[in-house]
Order: C-alpha cells, then sequence, then structure tokens
C-alpha cells in the first residue's frame, strides 16, 4: 500500500501526510522548519501529543534516516534512542516506526520487528494487549500491531495486520463506534487515527483508497483532510493500475494566526490540490 500518516494535535494542530502531499497546520516551528529544509526527501512518521511533545521520522537525500523528537516519557525515549541526544536511532526498524501519543503520559510505539513499549494505556486497552501475547511477550499469530490510536477521554482503536482488532470509544465518537461494530473485521481498514485532545474527531483510512472523517466543518482543516483523501485515493488507484508513481511532494499549511490557505511548492512539491470529499460508510473488504 502507498505511505500514510496522520495525526491530530493539540490546540486544533494537524498533520496529514499522503503520498503527494503534507498538509499542517499549528505544529511546533521546529517540525515546521523541517518541512522546508531542502535536503528533506521524505516524512515517514509524524505524532503530536501533549506539553509539545512530537515524534518524527524523516529521510533525508543522503539516504540516511533520522529522527526528532521533544518532551516525550523517559520510557520511550529511552526506547526510541538508548543513546542519549541521537538524532538516529539503530535499535528500531525507522522506516516502520509508528508511535501514538495520548493523554495523561500514554503512549505506544512499534515497528516491523515485531517490537513494541507502552505505558499508561487505558485499562481496557492493557487488558486487550496482554490478551494477545505469548508467554515472550511477542504478538501471537494474527494480532501483529498494523495500527493502534489512542483517544480522548481514554478511547483507543487497534488494528492488527490481519485485520483482527479492538476497539473501546468511550461514549466519544457515536458514529465510528457503530460502524466498527457492525464490521465483522478490520482487514478493509488502512488505518484509524483518533484525536487524543478533542473528542469525535478522528479519520479512517481504508485499503481500497477511500476514507471518511469527522473534522470541524467549514474548516481548514477539513479541506486539507479532504485533499489528504482525494490523494491518498489517486495513489490507492495507481498503485492498482501499475502506475509509475509520482515522485513529488506538495506542501500544504496554514499558520496559526492566519486563516489565509496557503500552497507552498518546495524542491519536492508536486500536484495540485483536488477538493474532492473520499467519504465512505462501509468499508470493501480484501
Amino acid at each position: 500500500m502507498p505511505a500514510w500518516s496522520a495525526t491530530f494535535g493539540p490546540d486544533g494542530s494537524y498533520f496529514f501526510n499522503s503520498p503527494h502531499k503534507w498538509s499542517h497546520s499549528g505544529m511546533p516551528m521546529n517540525l515546521t522548519d523541517l518541512i522546508g529544509e531542502k535536503d528533506l526527501r521524505d516524512i515517514h512518521e509524524l505524532t503530536l501529543g501533549p506539553n509539545g511533545s512530537y515524534v518524527c521520522t524523516y529521510s533525508n537525500n543522503d539516504g540516511m534516516m533520522y529522527i526528532r523528537r521533544h518532551n516525550l516519557p523517559a520510557k520511550l525515549e529511552k526506547w526510541l534512542v538508548p543513546v542519549e541526544g541521537g538524532s538516529f536511532s539503530a535499535e528500531r526498524d525507522m522506516g516502520s516506526l509508528r508511535v501514538t501519543l495520548g493523554p495523561d503520559g500514554s503512549f505506544a510505539a512499534w515497528d516491523n520487528t515485531g517490537a513494541a513499549q507502552w505505558e499508561n494505556l487505558p485499562a481496557t486497552l492493557s487488558t486487550y494487549i496482554r490478551s494477545i501475547m505469548d508467554e515472550n511477550n511477542r504478538w501471537k499469530p494474527g494480532y501483529e500491531l498494523k495500527n493502534l490510536s489512542l483517544g480522548a477521554n481514554g478511547s483507543w482503536v487497534f488494528i492488527s495486520k490481519r485485520g483482527a482488532g479492538c476497539h473501546n470509544l468511550q461514549g466519544g465518537a457515536p458514529e465510528l463506534a457503530e460502524f466498527l461494530l457492525g464490521l465483522e473485521n478490520y482487514a478493509g481498514l488502512e488505518g484509524v487515527q483518533l484525536c487524543p485532545f478533542v473528542a469525535n474527531r478522528w479519520g479512517v483510512v481504508y485499503t481500497n483508497g477511500n476514507n471518511w472523517h469527522c473534522t470541524p466543518p467549514e474548516s481548514v482543516m477539513r479541506t486539507h483532510w479532504e485533499a489528504f483523501g482525494a490523494d491518498w485515493m489517486k495513489a490507492v488507484n495507481a498503485e492498482n493500475a501499475a502506475i509509475p508513481p509520482q515522485q513529488q511532494k506538495q506542501v500544504v499549511y496554514t499558520q496559526q494566526k492566519e486563516s489565509k490557505l496557503k500552497a507552498v511548492l518546495k524542491p519536492i512539491a508536486g500536484a495540485i490540490i483536488e477538493q474532492t470529499v473520499g467519504v465512505v460508510v462501509q468499508a470493501a473488504f480484501c
């Protein structure tokens, strides 16, 4: 599948990363500056947490992968980069590394090697994770982690690589909860992203190229999500049709104190934003 990531941060901040676009608003200045660097090749993971915390993995044109992070829980910092102050990690598979930062110091991090670390998770999620791990603290077959998102008020969604999973939305996202409860499995879901700071703010990405979201009406955030969704659909369709991938990326952002939408083409920039909505209410399973 094409690469993607999305995060809803504090105070209405966000970062949406589709195959050909980065859309963001309200991020810490050093992350905004990173996106403007000429040597930047791609961003692989970016998650925004409370109290200015974040994790960002990226690659430069030198072919190396790097990690930037700030104000993380000590256990997560040590797991990510055992050498204090390092800008890369030999311990983690940086290309597949994923992190979710939740309220009250909660977090989970994992990569494709099967390694994972977490702390202060909601009790229901901790119970579920213990039930799907073996005596060696590894995922049981069929439960290897694909997507985990921590939301507001102790809500969460867990999706395995083979379509197994579980959720507890704590009544904060009734439409999403009803939808997930109606699925036989999660095989048609590429991922679900919850907002740790605002209940009933979320996005769903499907393996068939569609998406579904609950973002503020008539907001720049919604415009950016819809552009993200249109680009995701385009990339999935191109992959299914064996069309050579586009190598350029467009950067779209808003400044916190400025309502005007800006589109800035960087050296790695490309396609024009498509103002189309990719909303679907039912998953198509593989």
